[in-house]
């Protein structure tokens, strides 16, 4: 069941984060975000736990490089982009972590 389109709220500088990412990186986030827009499932995603409850994290690779969107969405307002990032390693930074945390209090 397809309900109308979610509004996208884009917080601190993710939206400028995300399109800086590389174009195969950005489209495949973008398209991700797109479906979730539309009450559907993205391609690659997981749960953030360590965030919050509800909240997810988009993948995306480009020539070897990781990168990430963390979001969280809310019945009543919309989907939340709380952070987004190029990953150094396989754990995520606790600075990454903290940086989401702190945007989600926004929301909540």
């Amino acid at each position: 069941m397809t309900q109308g389109k979610r509004e996208l709220n884009w917080l601190g500088d993710t939206k400028e984060i995300v399109r800086a990412f590389p174009e195969s990186a950005r489209l495949t986030i973008g398209h991700d975000l797109y479906l979730i827009e539309k009450n559907e499932q993205p391609n690659n995603w997981k749960p953030m736990t360590t965030v919050g409850r509800g909240v997810r994290e988009l993948r995306a690779k480009d020539s070897g490089n990781i990168f990430r969107t963390i979001y969280v969405v809310k019945k009543t307002t919309g989907i939340w982009i709380l952070h987004a990032f190029a990953k150094k390693s396989q754990k995520t930074a606790q600075k990454d972590i903290n940086l989401a945390k702190q945007r989600l209090k926004e929301v909540e």
